[in-house]
């Protein structure tokens, strides 16, 4: 696994580079306090789009064991980061600062 720095590193590497370019960065990156795993990077304009996942332990996140001890619990909590997580990317869109780099982040259903 690779760390933070290396991740920053290698995004710096390709500024300017053609699309293509970006299939480097696929992979799997320890943070802090999360991990970044990058599972597909767009490489065109045109294609799907890039998809990335972000990985903490519950510790972490400060979610309790007993908000997951069954699977109705899991469904929910599951349900509420999405949620959460959806409205503070349009929170973002809505904010002129942040709007051109935010347009383009969504979450899967």
């Amino acid at each position: 696994m690779k760390q933070a720095t290396e991740f920053a590193q290698l995004l710096r590497s390709l500024d300017g580079q053609k699309y293509g370019a970006y299939k480097r960065l696929k992979g799997m990156y320890q943070f802090r306090q999360f991990r970044l795993a990058i599972d597909h990077a767009q490489v065109d304009p045109y294609a799907p789009p890039s998809k990335m996942r972000v990985i903490m332990n519950r510790e972490t996140a400060n979610i309790p064991d007993n908000l997951l001890d069954s699977k109705n619990k899991i469904v929910a909590v599951s349900d509420f980061l999405a949620r959460t997580f959806k409205e503070s990317i349009e929170s973002l869109k809505h904010n002129d600062k942040h709007a051109k780099s935010a347009r383009n982040i969504s979450i899967d259903r």
